[in-house]
């Protein structure tokens, strides 16, 4: 584990130069990966790509340090918020990359149960939301941020989360509903979890898992 950047730019070079402590390298074999159930929740360590997504986070680095993230929404209509928070933490307990955290000594290591986690969701009172859906809703005409503008914060808050070595969870997962229409789903994914391929994979079980 690289503890800062110096540290991170001298790995590099070294592993570069194919000359760790001077000595030459035999060759470039891959890692040899196994299966280890019993220390299934023990830590490990970080791969060389979730160092540099976890240094990415430092304050140092420059004034706007938050890693490297995921973010998505999704209009649905018709939106139970308890099916949809069920239904992730189906997700959750079946990945156990969804109950990592990051500990203190820069290693990653799996939670056995995860514990409790909330899923905000956002009420747009009728009274917020544009004339013509008041209409609807026999009600009288008050001027006041559309549901856009709600969602719009907390898609400004999420898609600049950053979280913290011990912090869990590495998602949030918040809901703007307004009193019509379809409501706004907002993930945000720490990316040391998981790549593009993954995220479609949690997504296709979330949709699957209720």
């Amino acid at each position: 584990m690289c503890a800062n950047p110096a540290q991170l730019a001298a790995c590099v070079i070294e592993e570069l130069d194919g000359a760790p402590h001077g000595e030459p390298r035999e060759g470039h074999s891959q890692p040899v990966v196994s299966a280890d159930p019993a220390g299934r929740h023990e830590p490990f360590p970080l791969t060389p790509i979730q160092q540099a997504y976890l240094l990415g986070k430092e304050r140092d680095l420059g004034p706007d340090a938050v890693g490297r993230h995921l973010y998505r929404e999704f209009e649905v209509d018709d939106l139970d918020p308890d099916r949809l928070r069920t239904a992730w933490g189906r997700v959750v307990e079946h990945h156990d990359v969804l109950r990592l955290i990051v500990t203190a000594d820069g290693r990653q290591q799996v939670r056995e149960r995860a514990p409790s986690w909330d899923m905000p969701v956002h009420d747009m009172p009728v009274c917020d939301m544009p004339a013509q859906d008041q209409a609807v809703h026999g009600r009288a005409v008050h001027n006041g941020p559309a549901h856009d503008d709600r969602a719009d914060g907390v898609r400004e808050r999420l898609s600049r989360r950053c979280c913290e070595a011990g912090e869990w969870p590495l998602f949030a997962i918040e809901v703007s509903r307004p009193a019509s229409g379809p409501s706004t789903v907002h993930l945000s994914l720490d990316a040391i979890l998981t790549h593009g391929h993954g995220l479609d994979l949690l997504l296709r079980d979330w949709w699957h898992g209720d």
